[in-house]
């Protein structure tokens, strides 16, 4: 719930419900026993442009917020600590953002803008010289992005009625990567309680942590390795 709870604070990436994916595959985090690329103190650098996705296309998002969570694992036999940070910067004019000095280890990559969600989930093992685009897209009218990332999850927010089920209307459901322990989005429910995430590493652990004002706040982990997945969560008036 510590993880969750950074979520909340640092305006995390977000999938709207009618969007399909565009990341390319994602890698699975560094296994346990050293950084990926070498020596943790050699620097990394991550940089990439963040395009807002609208009808009929794409265009450079300008002075959006971009945050790197750079998980890097200890130099050690298993089980061993993981060192987690945080670095923030934002797109220029053309929309390219760049970090040029990250610690070795598996990055997560996210968007902030109070007037778009980010269209899916970004994360990457990071290299010497490591590109990763990102796509947002306007909270008011979403739009989809045109290829599909390999593990796509979908699934629906509901309370139980006398007459069944019925889809909690705008939840919000706060995405954990447990593998590293790193936040990772937050997606919100459309009008009959579905939600999309998309861009999700394969063979990973996942807490859904599931708030709506006036409703108890469940929170579950699921492990997926299949390319879709559903989880449906239940929410109980307080």
């Amino acid at each position: 719930m510590r993880a969750m709870a950074l979520i909340a604070i640092v305006a995390c990436a977000a999938c709207g419900s009618s969007q399909s994916p565009v990341n390319p595959t994602p890698p699975s985090p560094p296994a346990a026993g050293g950084p990926p690329n070498g020596p943790a103190n050699v620097p990394m650098t991550l940089s990439g442009r963040v395009f807002e996705v609208i009808p009929g296309g794409r265009v450079p998002a300008p002075g959006i917020g971009v945050t790197a969570f750079v998980v890097t694992p200890s130099a050690c036999s298993p089980p061993c600590s993981q060192t987690f940070t945080s670095h923030g910067t934002t797109s220029g004019p053309d929309g390219r953002y760049q970090f040029p000095k990250l610690p070795a280890g598996s990055a997560i990559v996210v968007t902030s803008s109070d007037a778009h969600q980010q269209v899916c989930g970004a994360a990457t093992v990071l290299s010497a010289a490591t590109e990763l685009d990102v796509e947002i897209t306007s909270r008011s009218n979403p739009q989809p992005s045109p290829t599909m990332a390999p593990l796509r999850i979908t699934g629906r927010i509901f309370e139980t009625t006398p007459s069944g089920r019925v889809g909690v209307d705008g939840a919000s459901i706060y995405i954990d990567w447990l593998a590293p322990d790193s936040p990772f989005m937050t997606i919100y429910a459309d009008r009959e309680g579905r939600f999309t995430a998309c861009g999700i590493p394969a063979n990973t652990q996942l807490g859904f942590w599931t708030s709506k004002a006036g409703y108890d706040d469940p929170y579950a982990w699921h492990q997926f390795s299949a390319d879709t997945g559903a989880v449906d969560i239940e929410l109980k008036r307080k």
